[in-house]
């Protein structure tokens, strides 16, 4: 039983080195991508998240969502 785990550890270590030697371990994949250009468009944002604070009841209330949209604080 011993034999087979050293075995395995020894093909896990070795996949491991295969894949570091070929890069497919890159800790930063968007090191190549150019930075963001000054006055280069509008971003248009697709979709957001809101959170509800911790003491709301109901946080699908459409009071809450209205209250979100009139900029109330």
């Amino acid at each position: 039983m011993r034999w087979l785990i050293l075995f395995l550890a020894l093909v896990n270590l070795g996949y491991f080195t295969w894949a570091w030697h070929d890069g497919r371990l890159n800790p930063d994949p968007y090191a190549d991508v150019p930075p963001l250009e000054r006055n280069g468009g509008e971003v248009e944002l697709l979709d957001a998240w809101l959170e509800a604070p911790a003491g709301d009841p109901d946080p699908g209330d459409s009071v809450w969502r209205d209250r979100l949209r009139s900029g109330a604080p």
